[in-house]
């Protein structure tokens, strides 16, 4: 058996050069070619204005998107705005223009 000891604080720095190097490599995927801001929970929760509870529920359902490089939860703020804009209602002036083009759609 191999015993390897590590200093506390060279553990924390391989840490955060590991989570800094993950984060790198989710901002080279970023499609909008504007640098990300990465929020945690409590943060996403005051942004969209709902529970933390509900936060970590819809993590746990994957229904959000969301990291975990570590124990933290992290989220792309980019991608909870898009996320955030699938649940966008019509308005009724949208919906009645939908309508309306159907309508002259099959009579057309």
């Amino acid at each position: 058996m191999i015993k390897t000891t590590f200093d506390l604080d060279a553990l924390r720095e391989l840490f955060r050069e590991e989570l800094g190097n993950s984060l790198k490599e989710i901002e080279i995927s970023n499609q909008s070619g504007e640098p990300d801001e990465y929020l945690n929970v409590k943060q996403v929760s005051e942004l969209i204005g709902l529970e933390e509870s509900t936060i970590y529920a819809l993590t746990s359902q994957r229904r959000i998107p969301h990291y975990k490089p570590s124990k933290k939860l992290l989220f792309s703020k980019h991608e909870i705005l898009d996320w955030l804009k699938d649940y966008r209602c019509r308005t009724i002036d949208e919906m009645s223009d939908i309508q309306n083009s159907r309508k002259g759609g099959k009579n057309g």
